[in-house]
């Protein structure tokens, strides 16, 4: 919260166990958009509008009477909710159109994604108890986040850490 506090205002600072939730489902997104721009790619319009109705009425669903129930809490359960069958449904198609594994399409980035919330999830405890500025904090995290990702992403997947940095050399 004190590092909300920092880029936000004080105003905000309640809302950084709210964007904890958010930053899980950014990386539930990373693997959803696999599915989504495949599709985009393919130009298979109905899949996206049948999938995005489909995860707006989850939404819909479970969000509204878990938002009734339990406030803040319940519409952020609901999200997850609805992430999640996003996650399944694109995930599905991505694995029924292209002739990968699942290993190779999804778990080497997952493996990557989870040990890097791992990793912030226990740096975050730490620093907690760590007695310094935000803005130190706030620097940990970035580096250790994009430090711990780079090197995972090098164990359980060399030859897709070495093409991202040469897309990026390129740039």
């Amino acid at each position: 919260s004190e590092i909300v506090g920092i880029l936000y205002g004080p105003t905000y600072a309640a809302s950084a166990r709210y964007l904890r939730v958010l930053a899980v489902t950014n990386f539930m997104w990373t693997l959803i958009s696999v599915g989504f721009w495949l599709s985009v790619s393919l130009a298979h319009r109905a899949i996206n509008f049948r999938f995005s109705m489909i995860q707006a009425a989850a939404l819909v669903v479970l969000a509204t009477p878990l938002t009734i129930w339990y406030g803040s809490t319940g519409t952020l359960i609901g999200v997850v909710a609805a992430m999640s069958v996003a996650l399944v449904l694109y995930s599905q198609y991505t694995l029924r159109t292209v002739s990968l594994s699942f290993n190779q399409t999804f778990l080497r980035a997952g493996l990557s994604a989870g040990v890097t919330v791992t990793i912030l999830a226990i740096l975050n405890w730490q620093l907690s108890m760590l007695e310094t500025s935000p803005l130190v904090k706030l620097l940990l995290i970035l580096i250790t986040t994009g430090l711990s990702f780079g090197i995972a992403t090098l164990v359980f997947d060399r030859t897709m850490l070495f093409e991202q940095l040469s897309y990026l050399r390129r740039l």
